[in-house]
């Protein structure tokens, strides 16, 4: 018996041998040379399916080759439209050659988490391109009718929930976390959510619906400690690990929680969200997430708060040490920028977030990308002109912590940088600065050239050791900046001990009152760093 694939065929000639062999024929005189039938069935092909794709929108699939087959093969397509070598894409029947390139594309689902499929026949092979629809809490950048970019760059984060961003900054999903735990089910509520994408100012809203579920409290009669309004902060009720606490606020007039964590009192607005509770429900009862001191306030929209409510909770503490730092891959000029995040911690947390807000230089320090991802790395477009970016980072491991929030303010330069961040957990913040310089850059950092009044020597920046001029006591000493130098003629201002000096005259009197030390640095507008363009440092001696 003789098998035969898809591939196995006999010729006519082979088939006539074949039967004559059997009716016992054959020798020279029986054989019968026929052309070989044209070969038209190829080898089997095979479309990569894809997930987490816009909804009611056209994918195109990626290319198949077709191969094995020596005269050309009909095609057809069932559930979408074919493209051949890149021709115009068609549904109607056709025929393809030996090593044509072909892509499928068909019309995703309307729905989220929906399939939709369709199959290409070339030859009587066949295969399914499959695409599902993206979740309910997920969007693309791409679906943005923004034409700048498929990135996002700004994503403000809601009250309730968190929105985490891709490291390739192109999808955005929103997670509910504990936020809306007390939406019974079957109740919904919508949070809407600011963002703008990489090159461009405008702002987009994304809105995301939560929906409620059934929940049974941890928290009841038996296990409840009544925590009743006090107006001595230094009053705090002491709850242990096991217990719950119960506020009351229904006496007072309307208003919301607010809360306030931890030895120096910081707020904490997002507390009681984080929790899963209503800030309008004057009536909440929860289980402390940490130890620490709390107090919470039922507080109208302005003024100070018609009640406090002050408690300690009691209870192992969570706080671990999280060790990290930034890294920069090598990179060359034309390639996307990747920053990355490298662990030296013992028991690394598969929890922990990363908040990235970089900025970058538009004639002044502007915010470039502010979002929040799970991933420990994050890739930047490849840019083909002169820039700096100053990355901060908070590396946070989502264990909610009682010691607030903080603010960090960094003095650049060319200008002030200030970051802030809400910390969930124990945290770890890193920063690095990224120089951007193109091959093809016609830039150059100025050169500072300093002369001091009686002096006849050139200080130059850039000294490793400070340069030493010893002054007495109440002596004037001129600094003379004009003899500074710029390859692309760029006006230069200058400053001392980042102090602005008189552009005008380049020159500055300092009065010497004590032995100091003083840095003279020179810019043409452009943040080069120190290395770039070295200061020139001096040591004041006065006389012992």
């Amino acid at each position: 018996m003789f098998l035969l694939n898809s591939k196995a065929k006999l010729s006519s000639a082979a088939m006539l041998t074949l039967f004559l062999m059997a009716c016992g024929g054959g020798g020279s005189d029986s054989t019968v040379n026929l052309p070989p039938e044209p070969d038209t069935i190829p080898e089997q092909f095979n479309f990569v399916d894809v997930t987490s794709q816009s909804t009611d929108s056209e994918i195109v699939s990626e290319p198949i080759i077709v191969t094995g087959i020596d005269s050309p093969s009909p095609i057809s397509i069932e559930g979408g439209e074919y493209s051949i070598n890149g021709a115009a894409f068609t549904a109607d029947s056709g025929i393809v050659k030996n090593n044509d390139e072909v892509v499928v594309k068909l019309l995703s689902a309307n729905a989220h988490m929906a399939s939709s499929t369709a199959t290409l026949n070339i030859g009587n092979i066949t295969d399914q391109f499959s695409v599902e629809t993206h979740d309910e809490y997920t969007r693309l950048a791409s679906d943005l009718e923004d034409k700048e970019s498929d990135k996002f760059a700004i994503v403000t984060q809601p009250l309730k929930g968190q929105v985490i961003v891709s490291a390739d900054l192109t999808t955005a999903k929103f997670y509910p976390l504990n936020a809306f735990n007390y939406l019974d089910e079957g109740e919904t509520e919508q949070v809407t959510v600011e963002v703008s994408l990489l090159g461009s100012s405008e702002k987009h809203n994304l809105t995301f619906t939560a929906s409620g579920k059934a929940q049974v409290s941890e928290c009841d009669a038996e296990n409840s400690l009544i925590i009743n309004a006090s107006d001595i902060p230094q009053s705090y009720t002491k709850v242990t690990v096991e217990q719950c606490v119960s506020l009351d606020a229904s006496p007072h007039p309307a208003g919301q929680w607010v809360a306030w964590l931890g030895d120096n009192g910081a707020q904490r607005p997002t507390l009681i969200t984080e929790i899963g509770l209503n800030t309008a429900n004057n009536k909440i009862s929860f289980k402390p997430p940490v130890a620490g001191k709390y107090n919470l306030g039922w507080c109208p929209d302005m003024g100070a708060c018609h009640a406090n409510y002050y408690f300690e909770s009691i209870q192992p503490s969570s706080k671990k040490l999280l060790s990290k730092s930034i890294n920069v891959r090598e990179r060359s000029a034309d390639e996307p920028i990747l920053i990355m995040v490298e662990h030296t911690d013992e028991n690394l947390s598969e929890q922990q977030s990363y908040h990235w807000v970089i900025h970058h230089w538009n004639n002044e320090y502007k915010t470039l990308i502010d979002v929040v991802t799970l991933s420990d790395s994050i890739e930047l477009p490849a840019i083909d002109h002169d820039n700096n970016y100053h990355v901060s980072l908070v590396v946070d491991d989502n264990v909610f912590q009682a010691e607030g929030s903080f603010t960090r303010t960094a003095q650049e330069r060319l200008g002030k940088i200030t970051t802030r961040f809400n910390t969930h957990g124990n945290y770890k913040l890193l920063s690095t600065d990224i120089n951007i310089r193109p091959d093809s850059s016609t830039l150059a950092p100025p050169k500072i050239v300093t002369v001091i009044e009686g002096n006849e020597t050139r200080f130059i920046g850039g000294n490793d050791e400070p340069y030493i001029i010893n002054a007495t006591k109440d002596s004037q000493i001129v600094f003379d900046m004009n003899e500074s130098t710029d390859e692309n003629q760029d006006q230069l201002t200058y400053t001392i001990n980042q102090v602005a000096v008189d552009s005008t005259s380049g020159q500055y009197t300092l009065l010497v009152t004590r032995s100091t030390e003083v840095s003279v640095c020179v810019s043409d507008g452009f943040p080069w760093s120190y290395q770039e363009s070295p200061c020139a440092y001096f040591d004041i001696v006065l006389p012992e």
